[in-house]
């Protein structure tokens, strides 16, 4: 029986997001870069400080997937015929992204967005690559249908840093109607193997391991103990997010005291070089250019993302479309005491 209480768990029921950390050894085989990035991470959006390039950058590899999830933005746009195009990154466009950020001091990368990373045949090499660059964390979120023994042990020795794997159920009815076309045993099998693999060489003591589920509203404090029972002897942590219904509009009161920080930390690019500002913006509504066209420095500094920044840094982020409605800002309920750009 897991020693989470009933009160931890209905706050990860309540909130937006959470997360249950069950160990974090792996922090104590980070460099002191990764305590400086993670300061840096916190710190920036805090004091409104605009580095000269963003800490983060989520690159979408591919916007191929292997699974049809019913809540997933990418499957109702596919099924709206609203999808942008289904491709891989080019591989000359991310390396020209990775470096320029690593000259610049970029710190992390986030190998994803809508689509499956795996499914991009040289993610071994852009994870390699990424690395050589001095990127300080290669993470990326994947369903863990194609994460073979082999694929592992890859990923490991190419330099990956943190895996989050997408699994939401403990129940395998339940989790197989939510991740459709996967299977529930193979995907648990999957992952413990690929913990196992890291765990018993030294070479991997610092990566980190987490599952998330999305919290359905019809779920209870024994749904998610009986989920937390199933992972926390093989993973480092287990998040929960609450659903977010994309096909509803979602109307919040305005409340000048929110901010959000991603305007301070990372840009999203999508595989077809389109780059946006937050993970909220999945239907591309402030478009801030494209990769191929522009560099990512000219659009961190360019008009659109500063007119972003300043909305936020003074209370106005009603005047944005896209974060006016915003799910993750407006239901997080994040309370900011400084109000002003610096």
């Amino acid at each position: 029986m897991s020693n989470v209480s009933i009160n931890k768990v209905n706050e990860f029921i309540n909130k937006s997001y959470g997360e249950y950390i069950v160990r974090d050894e792996w922090k104590k085989h980070r460099s002191k870069k990764y305590q400086q990035y993670r300061e840096n991470w916190s710190e920036l959006p805090k004091n409104m400080i605009v580095s000269d390039f963003p800490t983060h950058l989520d690159i979408e590899v591919t916007s191929f997937c292997n699974l049809a999830c019913p809540f997933c933005p990418r499957t109702i746009q596919i099924k709206n015929r609203t999808f942008p195009s289904v491709n891989h990154i080019e591989l000359s466009l991310y390396k020209k992204l990775i470096k320029e950020g690593a000259s610049r001091g970029l710190s992390s990368v986030k190998l994803n967005y809508l689509g499956e990373p795996l499914m991009h045949p040289d993610i071994i090499e852009i994870i390699r690559f990424t690395k050589e660059q001095g990127i300080v964390e290669v993470m990326f979120n994947s369903n863990g249908v194609l994460l073979t023994e082999e694929m592992g042990l890859n990923l490991l020795e190419a330099g990956l840093d943190s895996l989050f794997i997408s699994f939401d159920s403990a129940y395998k009815d339940r989790y197989e109607e939510c991740r459709v076309g996967a299977d529930y045993n193979d995907v648990l099998n999957n992952v413990k193997r690929f913990c196992d693999i890291k765990n018993s060489d030294d070479r991997f003591k610092h990566v980190q391991v987490r599952v998330s589920k999305v919290v359905f509203p019809e779920e209870t404090e024994v749904d998610l103990i009986k989920y937390i029972e199933l992972w926390e002897d093989k993973v480092d942590a287990i998040g929960f997010a609450s659903l977010r219904d994309e096909t509803v509009e979602h109307i919040f009161d305005y409340d000048p005291t929110l901010r959000c920080d991603q305007p301070w930390q990372r840009i999203f690019v999508r595989q077809d070089g389109v780059t946006f500002p937050c993970c909220a913006d999945n239907k591309n509504e402030y478009i801030l250019g494209n990769a191929y066209e522009q560099t990512i420095s000219e659009m961190w500094h360019g008009l659109r993302e500063t007119k972003l920044r300043e909305a936020h840094a003074n209370g106005r982020y009603n005047e944005i479309d896209i974060c006016k409605n915003c799910t993750y800002l407006c239901s997080s309920k994040i309370k900011v005491d400084k109000i002003g750009v610096k």
